[in-house]
């Protein structure tokens, strides 16, 4: 129960967890280009609940088979609480983050930083929540309080590696060696969306599941 289940819970993390962040942000954006542009609010939270609908079969998966990995709980359980752990949590981070983006990026309410900055002020911090909760609903479907809270505080602990891989990745596709614009921001916007959001997906609940046989065992 050591570098084998780390390995092989950051695998499944990674082929389960990050391509159900991508599909289910996809899905979201594809339904918000569905539909008619003159309910926003009724836009968004029809897209919120596609993106959560896609998100679902992913976290219930994950949970499913971290359970194998770690022969840690019963498999069904811990695949409930990897769906409901994971789906809403994404689910209400993202349209945190897309509140926040609007008020400092778009209507420039927040710190006069360059962007990147502000992307990674926003990001780091959701990136570690959506980690901790994911890796503590994890726990709780296990049915231990403090192998819960473990796992949790496991999962947050990719956010000192997080920030540098964050704010280089917007320095580099903000800006150039000459200080022009790389992408537009849209752009910036999706990048930092598939590598803050997917880095607690591989990373922290990661850490957290290899604690698990530990916490079980």
């Amino acid at each position: 129960m050591g570098a084998r289940t780390v390995l092989w819970s950051a695998l499944a993390t990674a082929f389960v967890l990050i391509p159900g962040v991508i599909v289910g942000v996809a899905v979201g954006q594809g339904v918000i280009g569905l539909l008619p542009g003159h309910s926003g609010d009724l836009n968004l939270a029809l897209a919120a609940i596609a993106v959560l609908v896609g998100l679902l079969p992913a976290g219930a998966l994950w949970g499913w088979a971290i359970s194998r990995i770690t022969h840690a709980a019963n498999g069904r359980r811990l695949a409930v609480a990897g769906g409901i752990g994971f789906a809403p949590t994404t689910v209400v981070v993202v349209l945190a983050l897309t509140f926040f983006e609007n008020l400092f990026v778009e209507q420039r309410q927040g710190p006069d930083l360059p962007i990147h900055n502000v992307f990674t002020m926003l990001f780091v911090p959701a990136a570690a929540i959506l980690a901790g909760l994911t890796a503590f609903a994890l726990g709780g479907g296990a049915q231990t309080v403090p192998a819960a809270a473990r796992l949790a505080v496991a999962g947050s602990r990719f956010l000192s590696s997080t920030s540098p891989w964050t704010h280089s990745a917007g320095a580099w596709a903000h800006r150039g060696p000459s200080n022009e614009r790389r992408c537009s921001r849209p752009r910036c916007w999706g990048i930092w969306q598939q590598r803050s959001l997917g880095a607690p997906s591989s990373d922290g609940p990661s850490l957290g599941a290899a604690r698990m046989g530990h916490a079980f065992g």
